[in-house]
C-alpha cells in the first residue's frame, strides 16, 4: 500500500518506518499542498495525518475525489471531536501502535466487494412542510420492521433538518450518511464501512442502524446525487429494507437544486414512497398542492398518510373530512390514518426512542405497525421483486 505521512517530529519517524517495515511504500510530506498534490497525481492509497494539523473538508474534498483514505492521530478529546464533526471515523490514539494504524487503513482501494442479487425494499420518506411528522413516520416504520424480522437501515437524508439522530438519542456529531457518500465517491463504500460509519438503534429487542444526517446546514454540498444512489444501492445489498428520511423541499430552480437533489435522487430511486401529511386544513392544502409534483419524481408507488387525525382540527369525523378532501383536490383514495396521540408521541421524544417501545398499545403506534406490515419486504435471501412505477397504491393493494 501507498502511504504519505503528513505528521512531525519524531513520531512521524516512527510511523513511517514501521509503514515501510510492514512492507508499505512510504512518502513523507511537510505541509497541505504537497499532500494534495501527491493526491492528484495518484502517488497515494491512504494518508495518516497529524490530528493538530488544520484538516478542513478543503482537504478531504481532493482526498475523496481520487480515493485516497486518510487516517487521522489524535492526541486530544477536543482534537476527537473536531474530527468527528468532520465525518471522520478512522481517528486513532496519536500514540497508538502501528498494529492499531494498519486496522484503520482499512481495505486497500481497488478491491471490489462480491457482487449480490438485491432483494430489499427501499421506502421514502416524505411530506410538505410545516412538519407533517415525516421523522417520526420514518423511524416508527424502521422499528417496527425490524421488530418483524427484517433487517433495516434508516438513512437521515434531510439536508435541511436532520433529525433523525437527535430523536433516537443517537450522536449527531459524525453525519454517518455524509460519510458514506464520501466513500462511496472514493469507490469505497462497502457493506463493513456501512456497519462502520452507521449507528444501532433499539426497538424492543430488536436493532436497526441508523445513518446520521448532517447537523449543519452548511455541509448539505457534501451530499451528491450520484453518491446517494450508490449509498442505497449499498444498503439494499445488506439489509431487507431501507427506509430513507428526506426533506420537504424538491426545487430544481437557481439556489436550491443542489441542496434538495439528494431527496429527489431518493424519490427516484425508491419502492415506495410514504407521503406524510398533517391532519388539519392548512396542512392537507400544502399536501394537495404539491403531490402532483411529487408523482412526476417518484420511480416507484405512493402511499399517502395523513398523520395525527382529530376532531379537534377537522371537526366531526375526521377521517371522512380528511378522505374526502384527498379524493376531491388530488385523485387520492385509500390513504393510511394515523391517530392523534401526543401524549405518546411526546414520550417517544422525551426518551429518545421509538413509538413502539414506549407505547405499544398507542393508537398511533397499532396504525403504523399496520402500514409497516403492508410494506413487509421478503427477507434478502429471497429473488428480487418486479418494481412498480408510477402507481398509486391503498392499503392492501401491493
Amino acid at each position: 500500500m501507498r502511504i504519505a505521512v503528513h505528521v512531525g517530529g519524531e513520531r512521524g519517524s516512527e510511523v513511517a518506518a514501521e509503514a515501510q517495515r510492514h512492507g508499505h511504500i512510504v512518502t513523507r510530506v511537510s505541509g497541505h499542498p504537497e499532500l494534495v498534490a501527491a493526491f492528484a497525481e495518484r502517488l497515494v492509497d491512504v494518508a495518516i495525518v497529524a490530528g493538530d494539523a488544520a484538516l478542513s473538508v478543503d482537504l478531504l474534498a481532493p482526498a475523496d475525489a481520487t480515493g485516497v483514505r486518510m487516517v487521522v492521530l489524535a492526541s486530544t478529546v477536543a482534537q476527537r471531536r473536531r474530527l468527528t464533526r468532520l465525518g471522520l471515523h478512522e481517528v486513532v490514539d496519536a500514540r497508538a501502535s502501528w498494529s492499531v494504524i494498519e486496522a484503520a487503513l482499512g481495505r486497500a482501494p481497488g478491491n471490489s466487494a462480491e457482487p449480490r442479487s438485491f432483494s430489499a425494499v427501499t421506502i421514502a420518506v416524505w411530506g410538505p412542510h410545516g412538519a407533517p411528522g415525516r421523522t417520526s413516520v420514518a423511524i416508527s416504520l424502521a422499528a417496527e420492521l425490524a421488530m418483524l424480522d427484517r433487517t433495516v437501515v434508516l438513512i437521515d437524508a434531510d439536508t435541511h433538518a436532520a433529525s433523525v439522530a437527535p430523536a433516537l438519542g443517537l450522536a449527531d456529531g459524525a453525519p454517518g450518511f455524509a460519510v458514506a457518500c464520501r466513500l462511496a465517491r472514493s469507490g469505497e463504500l462497502t457493506s463493513a464501512e456501512v456497519t462502520r460509519v452507521s449507528e444501532l438503534a433499539g426497538a424492543g429487542d430488536a436493532e436497526f442502524r441508523v445513518l446520521t444526517g448532517i447537523p449543519h446546514s452548511s455541509r448539505w454540498t457534501e451530499v451528491h446525487p450520484e453518491n446517494v444512489e450508490a449509498v442505497l444501492a449499498e444498503c439494499r445489498g445488506e439489509a431487507d429494507v431501507v427506509v430513507v428520511d428526506v426533506g420537504a423541499s424538491l426545487e430544481r430552480n437557481e439556489g436550491g437544486a443542489a441542496r434538495d437533489a439528494a431527496a429527489i435522487a431518493v424519490l427516484a430511486a425508491a419502492d415506495v414512497v410514504v407521503a406524510v401529511a398533517a391532519a388539519d386544513p392548512l396542512g392537507l392544502a400544502r399536501f394537495v398542492r404539491i403531490v402532483p409534483h411529487v408523482r412526476d419524481l417518484i420511480g416507484g408507488s405512493l402511499i399517502t398518510v395523513v398523520n395525527r387525525v382529530r376532531a379537534s382540527a377537522l371537526g366531526a369525523r375526521p377521517r371522512e373530512q380528511a378522505a374526502s378532501a384527498l379524493a376531491r383536490f388530488a385523485g387520492i383514495h385509500g390513504a393510511v390514518m394515523i391517530p392523534d396521540d401526543r401524549p405518546a408521541f411526546d414520550v417517544a421524544m422525551l426518551e429518545a426512542a421509538p413509538l413502539a417501545t414506549v407505547a405499544p398499545r398507542s393508537a398511533a403506534r397499532l396504525a403504523l405497525r399496520d402500514l409497516a406490515l403492508s410494506l413487509l419486504p421478503p427477507r434478502a435471501d429471497h429473488a428480487p421483486r418486479r418494481r412498480d412505477r408510477r402507481r398509486v397504491l391503498t392499503p392492501g393493494r401491493r
